[in-house]
């Protein structure tokens, strides 16, 4: 069942949040703003890692991957729009 997200909830904070921020090649950092809906969720969605991840990833990664998820949802989605980067 489509919902929206639970006020102050992890999954609220996931699909409501609307700026972004990228390293670049010389060190800098730059943000950018992001503009769409608010998004539903499915919350009965299982989540899991599966595979070898020792020789993708670093030892400290690995056990938090292994861990269970702190949350597990899939959104609905939309167009959204992504407006030019600032540098920071």
């Amino acid at each position: 069942m489509l919902k929206q997200p639970c006020p102050g909830s992890l999954d609220e904070f996931i699909t409501e949040h609307y700026w972004g921020y990228t390293a670049q090649s010389d060190g800098s950092t730059v943000e950018y703003q992001v503009e769409h809906p608010s998004w539903r969720i499915w919350t009965d969605v299982a989540a899991r890692v599966e595979g070898n991840l020792q020789g993708l990833y670093p030892p400290d990664l690995v056990e938090f991957l292994k861990a269970p998820p702190a949350s597990s949802f899939m959104a609905e989605g939309s167009e959204v729009t992504v407006f030019d980067p600032q540098k920071l």
